[in-house]
């Protein structure tokens, strides 16, 4: 039986204090009961320090996310001050425009009552008394006319301004409310998303994680009877009677996780338990089996893509963890579509291309769905089509009917991402 490493920690742990304990008594002539009680309180105050620690730490990550909070509404803040400081600019610009335009009416009205006074004393006089009253009610009149068109646009802005940042904090914050909603769904606590590098590190040894540089460490992952164990299987090439043989059947064989070291590609393959059978959210599932610490995953499904499956997908897409989605048991299916009951009967091609178009048009429809409800993490990829014989006949250098995705499959597998927390 499989054993946690912090729960092997602590019965060591105790064990230690038990026995510490148990001497210490034994030699100042204590009962038994007495020692033992005295290991369990050494036990209870080492539990107790281990918990503070770890409050410690997510508190730690708390504060970190609020000064980076900070800092993001600080910057926000000095966008807003650059903004209004280009505005007052603008305006500055403008009224040093409007006083040049006024300089040069008055040098033209300079020289007009020149050229009146010239050939008229009096009208040279009397005109420009006249236009000087009329200019300077008329200026009146246009500088407050100005004075109210010019505090209705300051208005207008200020207000058209207030309500696109009214509207900007709105749209924010519904975005936010749908995010936290959305990771809650998924299992994820929204104050404390993130897997730290110490999980990573302790799940890597707990799954013994090979750490060459040069070899994938893969989860092969999925519901029950999906055809996980049969797909590593022909990938390794082996036979029901080699020693590596991973157990296959009707009902769920995989109930632990299973190592199978495969040198001829460079990988690990880790057989996970299905997902189908625990009632526990996908990222519950994507943490207690420890998909993160492995280099990639693969989601192995044999028809239409299941909720959980679905689910699984985004938490990858939120971890930003590569994942490949397989769907086996193509040449099965294949056979059916030709079983059907219709007329004319399909021919083995006609059935191998509605299956495969049933299978494209699934991934759209699921594309569709996501963007409609606005899911905020929706996964890109490709459901590969294959089956074990096709896995096999690839892997033996052979061609065969049975063949559709299993050139792109092992592609995906060779492309070498960065793991989680590296």
């Amino acid at each position: 039986m499989h054993i946690p490493l912090r729960l092997s920690v602590d019965i060591f742990l105790l064990a230690l204090g038990a026995a510490l304990s148990y001497w210490i008594g034994a030699k100042n002539g204590q009962v038994v009961h007495q020692a033992l009680a005295i290991g369990a309180v050494v036990f209870v105050r080492l539990w107790e320090r281990r918990k503070q620690q770890s409050a410690e730490q997510k508190a730690e990550r708390r504060e970190k996310r609020r000064q980076r909070r900070l800092r993001r509404d600080e910057r926000e803040k000095q966008g807003a001050e650059r903004r209004a400081n280009e505005e007052k600019q603008r305006a500055g610009e403008e009224r040093k425009r409007v006083e040049q335009d006024h300089e040069h009416h008055e040098g033209r009205m300079h020289d007009l009552f020149d050229t009146l006074l010239e050939m008229d004393p009096i009208l040279g006089v009397a005109v420009p008394v006249g236009l000087f009253v009329f200019g300077v009610v008329n200026s009146k009149i246009n500088a407050a006319e100005r004075q109210a068109e010019r505090e209705r646009e300051l208005r207008q802005q200020a207000e058209r301004r207030a309500e696109e940042e009214r509207r900007r904090a709105e749209q924010e914050r519904e975005y936010r409310e749908a995010l936290e909603q959305h990771m809650r769904d998924l299992g994820i606590d929204p104050a404390d998303p993130d897997i730290s590098p110490e999980d990573i590190e302790a799940a890597k040894r707990d799954i013994n994680y090979d750490p060459n540089p040069n070899t994938a460490n893969i989860a092969v992952a999925g519901n029950v009877n999906a055809g996980k164990s049969s797909l590593l299987n022909a990938i390794r090439n082996l036979t029901n009677n080699s020693p590596d043989w991973a157990p296959t059947g009707g009902s769920e064989v995989t109930r632990q996780r299973q190592r199978y070291p495969d040198p001829a590609h460079n990988c690990v393959w880790y057989d996970l338990p299905g997902a189908g059978t625990q009632s526990v959210t996908a990222f519950g599932y994507y943490y207690n089996q420890k998909l993160f610490a492995y280099d990639k995953i693969v989601l192995v499904h044999e028809t239409t893509l299941t909720e959980s499956d679905i689910r699984l997908l985004q938490v990858c897409e939120h971890f930003k963890q590569h994942c490949i989605v397989v769907r086996t048991k193509s040449d099965m299916h294949i056979f059916n579509y030709m079983q059907e009951r219709r007329t004319p009967r399909r021919t083995p091609q006609q059935a191998r291309e509605d299956f495969l178009s049933d299978v494209r048009q699934d991934v759209a429809r699921f594309r569709e769905q996501a963007e409609a409800s606005q899911a905020r993490f929706v996964p890109e990829f490709d459901d590969l089509v294959v089956s074990t014989a096709g896995v096999e006949a690839f892997v033996q250098g052979e061609s065969s009917d049975d063949m559709v995705d299993e050139a792109r499959f092992f592609r995906e597998l060779e492309r070498r991402d960065a793991p989680l927390g590296s």
